[in-house]
């Protein structure tokens, strides 16, 4: 079976993962800048990253309240497939909204 160690996945997942979110959104910020009156640009930034921070300070706690009612624990992944699932659900939800 292919093995990928710990720190490979938290470098992946955590900071390549961020880097990569924070680029793609860079457009977006280009465009609303351009689009908003002169001199609000560096408030509606703020705006913009606080906004997303938050979402993910969020997003961070539902999931550590939502992964133990999968039955994934410390050393037991019975329920990952199906929190997967979920997790793609969410990610895919406000696209239907």
């Amino acid at each position: 079976t292919p093995y990928l160690p710990d720190k490979m996945f938290v470098l992946g997942t955590d900071v390549l993962g961020t880097v990569l979110n924070r680029l793609t959104s860079q457009p977006f910020f280009l465009i609303a800048a351009r689009l908003c009156p002169p001199g609000c640009e560096a408030t509606l930034y703020a705006v913009f990253m606080s906004t997303s921070n938050f979402g993910h300070t969020v997003a961070g706690m539902v999931g550590a309240k939502v992964t133990p009612m999968f039955g994934v624990t410390q050393g037991e992944f019975g329920g990952l497939v199906g929190l997967l699932v979920f997790r793609a659900g969410c990610t895919v939800l406000p696209m239907m909204l």
